[in-house]
């Protein structure tokens, strides 16, 4: 039982320091993890991952960011871009 008790807190202490590093990414974070192709993982952070606060201040910047140099952008990242603000649009309209 002493070995069960132990393996959940290792997995309570991964998952709380996985948490406190996703609460801790910043705009800027999120603006290159989209340009990364890590689309879900940046939706994921923006929803799960900052209060309500947080998410307007994080999507206003984004957004200010896409307005400002969506012309000079690489094709792939518009793709991204559009992919990341499509699965957010459904990820909103599915909780409202």
């Amino acid at each position: 039982m002493g070995e069960r008790k132990a393996i959940a807190n290792k997995l309570r202490k991964k998952i709380m320091d996985e948490r406190k590093r996703e609460e801790s990414i910043s705009a800027g974070e999120l603006i290159d993890r989209i340009f990364n192709g890590q689309i879900l993982k940046a939706r994921g952070n923006l929803i799960f991952h900052s209060d309500a606060g947080g998410f307007s201040y994080k999507l206003k910047y984004i957004l200010d960011k896409i307005d400002e140099g969506y012309k000079s952008f690489s094709q792939d990242n518009r793709l991204s871009i559009l992919m990341f603000l499509s699965y957010l649009g459904i990820d909103l309209k599915s909780s409202g």
